[in-house]
Formats: structure tokens, C-alpha cells, sequence
């Protein structure tokens, strides 16, 4: 359970990175 949660921080810190990069 705690594995799947970090997975899925790090994919949503990811796409975030993604975003902001797109946006600047």
C-alpha cells in the first residue's frame, strides 16, 4: 500500500514538473 502510494506521488510530481516546464 505504501508502495503504490509513492508511485503515485512520484508520478503526480512528474507531471507537475511536466506542466510547469510547459508553462514557462
Amino acid at each position: 500500500m505504501v508502495k503504490n502510494g509513492r508511485i503515485t506521488s512520484y508520478k503526480q510530481t512528474k507531471r507537475l514538473k511536466i506542466l510547469k516546464s510547459g508553462i514557462n
